[in-house]
Parts: C-alpha cells; structure tokens; sequence
C-alpha cells in the first residue's frame, strides 16, 4: 500500500512540475507578444504623430519682388506641434564661403 501512495504521490509531482513547465512557457510567449504589439504601436503612434509638410513657393507674375509661400500638412497630425516659420532676407549672403558644414 506504501508502495502505491509513492508512486502515485511520484506521478502527482510529475504532472504539477509538466503543468508549472507549461504555465511558464506560456507567460514567456505571451510576454513577447506583448512586447512585439507594444513595439508596433509605439511606431504607429510615432509615425501619426510626425507630421509631413509640403512647401511651395511661386513669384508672382505681377511683381518679382513678392511671392506667394503655401505650407501643407500632407501626413500625421498636429496634436501637440506649433508650426512657427521665419522667413529671412538673405539675398547676398554667401553661406558656403567657408566650405560645407560639417556633419
């Protein structure tokens, strides 16, 4: 009868340690999952967010001296950006006079 109880106690905490084994591999697969969607919507977010901006600039016909300056958000979404432009006056100015700018 002893005999019996061992084993059966044997087979007991064999099939809880292939359960706890399972359970554990489980968690591991579902941990990356959740990683891996975690990963994709942080980049689908980003990729909303990023605003892309489509800029043209004609000169008027009727004067050389003014043109008209058109900015267009093509893709993503301004949710929390303030779009600030500044246009300069640099007719003259020589920016390369001292090679190209370092990276």
């Amino acid at each position: 009868m002893d005999l019996a109880v061992a084993i059966i106690g044997a087979v007991a905490t064999l099939a809880a340690a292939a359960a706890a084994i399972g359970s554990w591999n489980a968690a591991v697969k579902a941990n990356e999952s959740a990683s891996s969607m975690a990963a994709i919507e942080r980049d689908r977010r980003h990729d909303e967010l990023s605003p892309d901006f489509e800029i043209a600039c004609t000169v008027k016909e009727t004067a050389a001296d003014c043109a008209d300056l058109g900015l267009v958000l093509t893709g993503g979404r301004l949710e929390r950006y303030a779009v600030t432009m500044t246009i300069l006056d640099e007719a003259g100015q020589d920016h390369w006079s001292r090679g190209l700018p370092t990276a």
